[in-house]
């Protein structure tokens, strides 16, 4: 058995369609992609982990987080976190981490002649961080204080709150951030305990998009790489969640003058063949020239912001529509965001809608991966996903979406099995 079926019998992503970007496994199971951009000024690496929120149980919420951030609190070569980040920023670039339900995504973008030093950052990051224990736990105190952030801020307190609620059958249900309680108690050793199991071959996908061959850049990466072992993929067993037969309603309080209404629902993840449809939807609902904006905030001037928005997994989701009001509007506007799904139901989108909609979610896409580092995210991510596809398909398949695709969609997701969340402002 080859490399190759190694990953896709442990149940690895499939490889990217686009012809334009080269592909290589490593003996380890690490997959590599280069997509050359000769006319771009800059080299831009992503390495895309299988390690996210969904790897943890809810006594270790957060652990994956601090996980993820520990990499860039210093190595071998770059002692501090300072040092680090000065290193790749004296040559105008960055280097950033970031943690997701399923991801913890590493990236370096510098200009072409500084090549060598991102993947010598990179090699430094992945195989000789320091995890030094008290910048650990400066570190999570930082944490912690977001977590407390996030409870007294409206906005990202609902939201939580929602994706809590609606995913709370599914592995990934809790916010990455984890919980107070939780985050306290994981420690450098816990650390080091998941970073064996996570760091590993299985789980890696790298990307590099800009100047640069491909025969160099897969030949950096095997330096970068090659080392690590082989490891076992992470676990993603598919869990898609039920419709719900019922509402649910969720009160909750902070801030001192708006009020937060979030209306969610559960739909299937990125890899499910109506998220096009879905996406259309979404874009005809919560678009700044969407149903929900024009009639809440245009029309009847009930709301400071409204729209909606998509969350997804690669195999559940989140809709959800949205709207900051005066605390005396909550119920008004819980019922025009419902006849707005209502009305979904029931009429066919019109044409020019339709049109105005796919065009929207395509110039979007188009738009979004105009830089390197852009398309170095979206390549590795998604594919560490199972669910990357270029620009031009993407597009081809939103402008494939019908009126009665929208209507069937809306009717077999929206119809029931609402999680409606408040959260009014907190006592004076």
């Amino acid at each position: 058995m080859s490399t190759g079926d190694r990953r896709t019998a442990a149940g690895a992503p499939p490889l990217p369609s686009e012809t334009a970007i080269a592909r290589q496994t490593l003996p380890n199971g690490a997959l590599l992609l280069v997509k050359e951009r000769p006319t771009s000024g800059v080299v831009a690496i992503t390495v895309a982990l299988r390690s996210g929120a969904r790897d943890e149980s809810a006594d270790d919420a957060g652990a994956r987080n601090l996980l993820a951030r520990a990499h860039l609190l210093g190595t071998a070569r770059w002692p501090t976190e300072d040092q680090l980040r000065r290193a790749i920023g004296a040559t105008g670039g960055g280097i950033g981490v970031s943690a997701s339900q399923e991801l913890t995504t590493i990236s370096v973008t510098v200009p072409v002649a500084e090549q060598q030093l991102a993947f010598e950052v990179l090699a430094d990051v992945l195989n000789a961080p320091r995890f030094d224990a008290d910048q650990i736990i400066r570190d999570r105190n930082l944490v912690l204080l977001d977590i407390r952030r996030r409870s007294a801020d409206p906005a990202p307190l609902a939201f939580d709150t929602l994706l809590e609620t609606v995913w709370r059958d599914h592995p990934g249900g809790h916010s990455v951030l984890g919980r107070a309680e939780t985050v306290e108690r994981i420690d450098r050793d816990r650390l080091l305990e998941l970073r064996q199991r996570a760091v590993v071959g299985a789980n890696l996908t790298v990307a590099v998009v800009g100047q640069i061959t491909a025969e160099r850049a897969f030949a950096e990466l095997t330096n970068v790489l090659g080392s690590l072992p082989a490891g076992a993929p992470a676990d993603r067993t598919p869990h898609p969640l039920p419709p719900r037969a019922g509402d649910e309603r969720i009160g909750r309080f902070a801030g001192q003058r708006q009020a937060i209404v979030l209306v969610g629902l559960p739909i299937p993840g990125r890899r499910d063949p109506d998220r096009y449809a879905l996406a259309v939807l979404d874009a005809v609902l919560g678009s700044p020239s969407g149903r929900l904006f024009a009639e809440i905030r245009t029309n009847r001037a009930l709301a400071y912001v409204a729209g909606s928005g998509l969350s997804l997994m690669s195999d559940a989701g989140l809709f959800y529509a949205q709207a900051g009001t005066e605390p005396g509007n909550v119920e008004r506007v819980i019922e025009l965001i419902s006849s707005e799904l209502r009305r979904l139901i029931e009429r066919p989108l019109t044409a020019e809608e339709l049109g105005a909609a796919a065009g929207q979610l395509a110039g979007r896409r188009i738009m979004a991966e105009e830089t390197s580092a852009a398309q170095a995210n979206q390549i590795a991510s998604l594919t560490a996903l199972g669910s990357y596809e270029s620009a031009e398909s993407f597009a081809e398949n939103v402008r494939r979406v019908t009126a009665d695709d929208v209507q069937r969609v809306a009717e077999r997701y929206l119809g029931a099995g609402r999680t409606i969340v408040v959260v009014q402002p907190a006592a004076g």
